[in-house]
């Protein structure tokens, strides 16, 4: 198992990409915000989950079929 960061806090994952939500004392909250914006624009979802004492992203992306 890798471990390399003390995991999300409980408390903010409901709230993890909204702007400026963060557990860092030097953080600004911004990068998950703008991560969720990117994808959002392009039509996709970021998910996030703790599985098996592991923090899970997802992202999910729509196929589109290219035009003839």
């Amino acid at each position: 198992m890798i471990y390399n960061g003390p995991g999300i806090p409980e408390n903010l994952m409901p709230h993890l990409f909204e702007p400026f939500v963060t557990s860092k004392a030097t953080g600004t909250g911004l990068g998950l915000a703008l991560v969720a914006k990117v994808v959002s624009d392009h039509g996709g979802v970021i998910e996030c989950e703790r599985l098996r004492g592991q923090t899970v992203f997802r992202m999910l992306f729509p196929i589109r079929k290219e035009r003839d």
